[in-house]
């Protein structure tokens, strides 16, 4: 039993802040966690005028002729509620869904996209002179580019200042942007582009709808787009064209921000008004990664450190780098770090290498107390292996509805090192193994010498996401491995 509620209003549509003249809207036919009895939604358009649709789910379209208009009438019945899942992506990319638009060629977008940035790229002496002194003494276009996107990642502040409505999707001009010292993406977008060019650099603007924000909905030409960065084409000196997201001043030199891969580009010359679609590629799992050595030196029953040198690269790097910047929050993650190598653990010691130098990998060190991960058992005394290794607690689900988003590819290697005291010896160490999956591979190898034991395990993924169908296999093969890696070594001393 239950109650309905029926709601039925007319809507006029205000004027569209963006694409004067045209209309886009969107009607959502299923509801998150609440049944959807019926639906109907209907548009009214002049007759004859074109519409580009999207209609996701089970959704029923029929258009008829009134008079002067064409009328377009959406129905669904007996939607079930949508239940979100871990791990998915975006709710509108996975419900009953319609969006319409009267905008029916890209083509129109894209020449709307360029009056926004017709008088964007103004030069003057400073930013001649800014240019030329950023790759003075750099050999190849490469190096040039780098230092042009090193200074304005890391030198123009990223921060939104939107006095106007339009300002959200037209940015400023480069003068200005130059003497503030700070912008938004696209902001950031066009400086580069200007700086690149005053140097006879071709780099091209491109808008993006980020991965958090579902998928572009090409079959719908309008404004859907929550991202600005740039693409550099082939040219002399480039072999092959790669894309540079100047928003994060945190975020190694090659890395591109992780709601950037895997998403669809509109890749815009401003000049000449060529432009395309390009799917952004999900970059390898070696410029993602973990890698820490950890040697731990056990001095009695109740007595061990441990030294920990980790490399890190890409989107964690960058986390840390920004939150390192404030002595407290530096002090929060590191003590986060240790805790998740060594329960109960804490920091005696840091130093941070590589805080700001964005051409290497961020390198941290750090001395724990890690007396409390030590276990008497009897005669024996034990310590858990650390584990970095996520896949486990993301497939805690038997079954899935919904794809898995892992995100980017990344890789993890740590090598775990015990030593005990003179007297003391290795009792048992954890078993090697090896599994492979099309998606990831993860393997361990143990080896004793003498008082000193070294574990060491290394992991790979490459995969974004997995497939409700494939999902079954992969789970047991994460959770196989997750079983596998909880292990300790055992000692005597």
């Amino acid at each position: 039993m239950g109650s309905r509620v029926v709601l039925q209003y007319v809507y006029h549509s205000p004027p569209p802040a963006f694409l004067p003249n045209h209309y886009v809207g969107s009607w959502l036919f299923q509801g998150v966690n609440r049944q959807l009895g019926m639906a109907r939604w209907v548009v009214q358009v002049p007759a004859g005028r074109q519409l580009a649709m999207h209609i996701q789910g089970p959704i029923e379209h029929a258009q008829e002729r009134v008079g002067e208009l064409d009328v377009h009438t959406f129905t669904a019945s007996g939607v079930p509620p949508f239940v979100p899942e871990p791990q998915m992506p975006p709710v509108g990319d996975q419900i009953a869904l319609v969006t319409l638009s009267t905008l029916t060629d890209w083509s129109d977008y894209v020449e709307w996209e360029r009056a926004l940035l017709s008088e964007v790229f103004e030069s003057n002496a400073d930013l001649r002179a800014r240019a030329a002194g950023l790759v003075e003494g750099a050999e190849t276009t490469r190096e040039r580019i780098n230092r042009i996107y090193r200074y304005v990642a890391q030198e123009i502040r990223y921060q939104q200042d939107y006095e106007d409505t339009i300002a959200g999707v037209r940015p400023h001009s480069c003068p200005v942007v130059l003497e503030r010292g700070y912008g938004d993406c696209k902001d950031k977008a066009v400086l580069m582009i200007l700086l690149a060019r005053e140097l006879g650099i071709d780099v091209r603007f491109t808008v993006l709808r980020t991965t958090s924000a579902g998928e572009v909905r090409r079959d719908v030409p309008n404004q859907q787009f929550n991202h600005a960065i740039v693409y550099v084409p082939v040219q002399e000196g480039i072999e092959e064209g790669f894309f540079m997201d100047p928003t994060t001043d945190g975020l190694d030199m090659g890395n591109l921000r992780g709601d950037d891969q895997g998403a669809t580009a509109l890749v815009l010359d401003p000049e000449d008004g060529q432009w395309a679609f390009i799917e952004i590629p999900y970059q390898s799992p070696d410029l993602t990664y973990y890698r820490c050595t950890i040697d731990v030196s056990v001095a009695g029953e109740e007595a061990a450190t441990a030294e920990t040198d980790c490399q890190l690269r890409g989107s964690v790097a960058s986390m840390f780098r920004r939150a390192m910047r404030n002595e407290e929050r530096a002090g929060q993650v590191r003590q986060n770090v240790a805790h998740a190598l060594f329960q109960g653990s804490s920091v005696t010691d840091a130093s941070t290498e590589h805080l700001d130098d964005i051409d290497d990998p961020l390198r941290m060190h750090l001395t724990l107390n890690a007396s409390s991960a030590l276990q008497a058992h009897g005669e024996e005394r034990r310590m858990r292996v650390p584990v970095l290794f996520s896949l486990g607690r993301l497939t805690r689900l038997e079954r899935r509805r919904t794809p898995l988003r892992l995100g980017v590819p990344d890789s993890t290697r740590w090598a775990v090192s015990f030593e005990v005291p003179r007297g003391g010896r290795i009792v048992r160490v954890p078993e090697d193994f090896s599994i492979e999956h099309e998606c990831f591979t993860v393997s361990r190898r143990s080896q004793t010498h003498g008082r000193r034991a070294t574990v060491t395990v290394e992991y790979s993924r490459t995969c974004p996401d997995i497939s409700p169908e494939l999902y079954p296999e992969f789970r047991r093969q994460a959770q196989r491995a997750s079983t596998r890696l909880q292990d300790e070594v055992v000692f005597e001393l």
